[in-house]
């Protein structure tokens, strides 16, 4: 990977985890939006998803109350350890969160059927295609 793609990977990373603590202040405007996404997302039971730049976990949690499987990809520790800690209050393995980078994902072909991006998009490598 280049340099200057490097340095901009981990600035990202930086701004999104020095955020993080304070994420949930702007979720009263968020957490609408993301519950949006879900519902228009349709899900079933049946459903495996990936929710990428999962942040807090916006979209996943009302995700994982539909679909029967959510994992939640961000970058920012910050923000998937508040994801983590709201997790204990589902199912085991109903959702999961983990971190990573969703221009390099380690899933095979097929693992989930719906893949959300509420508020992740700015995370996207444009030149990947």
């Amino acid at each position: 990977m280049p340099a200057d793609k490097q340095h901009l990977e981990k600035t990202h990373q930086a701004l999104f985890n020095s955020t993080g603590p304070r994420y949930q202040l702007i979720m009263p405007v968020f957490g609408p939006l993301a519950e949006r996404l879900v519902a228009r997302a349709g899900l079933a039971p049946s459903d495996t998803v990936l929710d990428l730049g999962t942040g807090t976990g916006a979209a996943a949690f009302p995700a994982a109350r539909q679909a029967g499987r959510v994992a939640g990809v961000d970058y920012a520790p910050t923000m998937l350890k508040q994801a983590s800690q709201s997790a204990a209050s589902f199912q085991p393995q109903t959702v999961i969160f983990y971190q990573g980078d969703m221009n390099r994902l380690p899933h095979a072909s097929g693992s989930f059927n719906v893949a959300l991006a509420s508020f992740g998009l700015n995370g996207i490598d444009p030149a990947r295609g």
